[in-house]
């Protein structure tokens, strides 16, 4: 009779047991350069779990600006954004009682040259300054001149500075035109210097003169170059058309002897260089 009043019921409860979380894609060993992106991934069998660890060399790792930890769906990811040398070690992430772990090893990148040491253009005696700059800070750089290694000397200072390499050269000379090299590592730069002459000075100029006559008179004037063809010239004529004046000239001075000067001598004189 209860049946036909549908008042008997049968009920039960139904226990759903979870399947723990497994890791359907391990971490891979990793290996790139310095200041590159990279990013470790392994892909859970559950969707957007955030309860994870990442660690490194067994200690937590600790997000920053150039480390992020992502969730995205069933993959969890450790990125980074410019990775350093102390970068590299032994990475795992754990969730649960699962683990996966990979090595990321970090090479060293290749020194860049930056700035070139470019071409300069200096003149006889002033200073110029030779420099580059690369891509790593504190390397030791050879310096060539036409490909021959060059050292310190008093005229040339060679240094560094941070990533800058710089070859200092005080009062020029016409032999310190060349093509120079710098080379950091494997990297090198090249650069022409062109010195140009300097013209040409007086240090002592002519002075004026007064003798009796038949005396011996000298002039001496000293120039800046040693052994320059010079033309002395009473008025406008060359003097090497009177057998009594004498012309001499050694290194840097210049004289002139006038023997048994007569009242006619008295002219203007004038030493070209």
């Amino acid at each position: 009779d209860d049946l036909a009043h549908g008042t008997m019921t049968s009920s039960c409860t139904v226990n759903v047991v979870e399947e723990p979380v497994k890791i359907t894609s391990e971490l891979k060993n990793t290996e790139t350069f310095e200041n590159e992106k990279t990013t470790l991934t392994c892909e859970l069998s559950k969707l957007d779990r955030t309860d994870g660890e990442w660690l490194f060399n067994g200690k937590p790792v600790v997000p920053n600006d150039k480390v992020h930890i992502g969730v995205s769906g069933y993959q969890q990811t450790l990125e980074f954004a410019e990775l350093t040398i102390s970068d590299s070690g032994q990475y795992e992430y754990r969730i649960e009682n699962v683990s996966t772990s990979a090595t990321l090893s970090i090479r060293e990148a290749d020194v860049t040259i930056v700035t070139d040491l470019g071409d300069h253009k200096v003149v006889e005696k002033q200073s110029v300054t030779l420099e580059c700059t690369v891509s790593k800070a504190d390397r030791t750089a050879t310096w060539l001149k036409h490909d021959q290694p060059i050292s310190a000397s008093d005229r040339i200072q060679i240094g560094v500075d941070g990533a800058r390499h710089y070859l200092a050269i005080t009062s020029s000379v016409l032999d310190d035109e060349a093509v120079y090299k710098v080379q950091v590592d494997s990297a090198v730069s090249v650069g022409n210097l062109l010195v140009e002459e300097a013209p040409a000075e007086f240090l002592t100029p002519l002075s004026d003169r007064t003798v009796k006559e038949f005396d011996t008179v000298e002039f001496e004037c000293e120039v800046s170059k040693p052994n320059l063809k010079v033309r002395w010239l009473k008025g406008q004529q060359d003097v090497k058309d009177f057998p009594r004046f004498q012309p001499t000239s050694v290194g840097t001075k210049h004289e002139l002897t006038v023997l048994e000067a007569e009242a006619h001598d008295a002219e203007k004189f004038t030493d070209v260089v």
